[in-house]
């Protein structure tokens, strides 16, 4: 288990979900980073909004990785 485990969903979003690009072992890939929109209280839960259904655009973030100069 990880972090991870403490970010729900909810109607009242205080934190975004967004990719992160990073090396590792001398190759990119990616990753999702948790960010906090304001301050948050030490008892606070994260909380992510709901637009992470099937169809949002970070499911073809890994196509783009292998193909990077398909867009300009």
């Amino acid at each position: 288990m990880n972090e991870g485990r403490f970010v729900r969903t909810g109607c009242r979003p205080n934190a975004v979900l967004t990719p992160v690009l990073y090396e590792q072992k001398e190759e990119e890939t990616i990753g999702f980073g948790v960010f906090a929109l304001r301050d948050l209280k030490v008892v606070e839960e994260i909380v992510l909004g709901w637009e992470w259904d099937d169809g949002n655009a970070v499911h073809t973030l890994p196509a783009l990785l292998k193909t990077p100069h398909t867009f300009p």
